[in-house]
């Protein structure tokens, strides 16, 4: 609540209900936990790319680094949180699909409110 005084007449001041606007930054990048194994699901998710695009880095022996749970063909595959940091730092590429896609979303949230 913010009052305001007349000088020249000397009355009381009116009150008035200021609304004061903050623009909050919002950091879209995930944070990872260092030593949690992420889904190939929830790092596609984090990182707003498919699935398939995931299997296909793999196959092709491309960033970002995985571990598969045992040594068979078809055995599930993990990222390590400590190896998808070291793949955001080090891919300016993969920063700004995450970036883009979380100001796409938050512009059709603004438009649907």
């Amino acid at each position: 609540m913010l009052t305001l005084k007349n000088n020249s007449s000397g009355t009381s001041g009116k009150k008035v209900s200021v609304l004061v606007c903050r623009r909050r930054v919002v950091n879209p990048l995930p944070v990872f936990n260092d030593e949690r194994l992420y889904t190939p699901e929830e790092v596609a998710a984090y990182l707003k790319v498919s699935v398939s695009y995931l299997r296909d880095l793999r196959w092709r022996h491309k960033p970002p680094l995985y571990v598969k749970l045992s040594d068979r063909p078809k055995a599930q595959v993990r990222y390590v949180g400590r190896d998808l940091r070291h793949y955001l730092a080090e891919t300016p590429k993969a920063r700004q699909r995450i970036i883009k896609a979380s100001s796409t979303e938050r512009e059709v949230k603004n438009v649907k409110e």
